[in-house]
């Protein structure tokens, strides 16, 4: 065999070697933010769905713990809060920071949360104009080494991916205007009556 052929055998082992941790590390576990309304109000709230699905790296009874970070315009929308789901822990209270770009960060801890469903919802107060968007970007708080590990039975690390959401801002719709503009005619008209 020729050294020529060795380095041919050597580069087509290597390659092999590569596709099949590839393959593995495509195990599609991902997070997601899921809003529990398309569109919103002025003025309104919103609530975001926390959700995972781990299970192509584990079972359904295994237990996850991970370190988010949700991104967002604090001129659109403000943070009100964080309510984990059943069985489901933080590791204290939500931090609250600014990311590049003049963003808010909060950065919430998860323990004992499930493989797949929800691990909690995020509540928000919506301060933007009506005909805008609002988007939630939301990532890993550690993107070089990772947070994420299946507690149980290994704790085992793992690298999901990850989804923000976009919100729709619309305006009251135009039956609530007519209301609001028939009740204040109508109080107008009482008052008028009482002053004659």
């Amino acid at each position: 065999m020729t050294g020529t052929t060795r380095s041919i055998r050597l580069v087509y082992a290597t390659l092999a070697c590569c596709l099949l941790l590839a393959a593995q590390g495509s195990l599609a576990a991902s997070v997601a933010l899921v809003p529990a309304a398309a569109q919103v109000q002025p003025g309104g709230n919103l609530d975001l769905v926390l959700q995972i699905d781990a299970t192509d790296v584990g079972s359904m009874t295994d237990l996850v713990q991970g370190q988010l970070l949700i991104e967002f315009d604090p001129a659109l929308a403000s943070f009100l809060g964080f309510m984990p789901a059943a069985g489901v822990t933080t590791g204290g209270a939500p931090l609250i920071g600014t990311a590049p770009g003049g963003q808010r960060s909060v950065t919430l801890s998860l323990f004992n949360a499930p493989s797949s469903g929800p691990m909690g919802i995020l509540a928000f107060a919506i301060d933007a104009a009506a005909g805008g968007s609002i988007a939630f970007g939301l990532r890993d708080a550690d993107e070089f080494f990772g947070s994420f590990v299946l507690q149980t039975p290994t704790n085992q690390p793992f690298f999901p991916a990850f989804s923000g959401a976009n919100v729709q801002v619309v305006p009251l719709p135009g039956a609530a205007w007519l209301l609001l503009s028939a009740l204040a005619l109508a109080g107008r008209l009482q008052s008028g009556r009482r002053n004659s």
